[in-house]
C-alpha cells in the first residue's frame, strides 16, 4: 500500500517548488543559463509531480474497486442500498 499522506506532502512541496521557480523565472538578474537551468528543473519537478498524482490516483482506484469488490458492485455505502422490499414507503402528510 502506498503511503498517502507522504505523497500528499511531496505533492504539496512540488508544487511550492514550482511556484517560487516560476516567479523566480522573471528575475531580470538571471542569466541565460540561470534561466535555462531553471527551467530544466521545472520540467523534472513537474515529471515527478505528475507520476505522485499518478500514484494517488491509482491507488484511489485500487480503493475504489476493493470497496465495490466488498459491497457486491455496489458503489453505495450498505445503507443506501436496501432492495425495494426493504425501503419504508414515505409517510403521508
Amino acid at each position: 500500500m502506498i503511503e498517502l499522506e507522504a505523497l500528499t506532502r511531496s505533492i504539496n512541496g512540488l508544487t511550492e517548488l514550482l511556484r517560487v521557480a516560476r516567479s523566480g523565472l522573471a528575475n531580470p538578474i538571471l542569466t541565460p543559463f540561470e534561466r535555462r537551468e531553471a527551467r530544466h528543473e521545472i520540467d523534472r519537478c513537474c515529471v515527478e509531480l505528475r507520476r505522485h498524482l499518478l500514484l494517488i490516483e491509482a491507488e484511489r482506484s485500487r480503493v475504489r474497486r476493493e470497496s465495490s469488490e466488498q459491497n457486491g458492485g455496489r458503489n453505495f455505502p450498505h445503507s443506501l442500498n436496501r432492495s425495494a422490499e426493504t425501503r419504508r414507503e414515505p409517510l403521508a402528510v
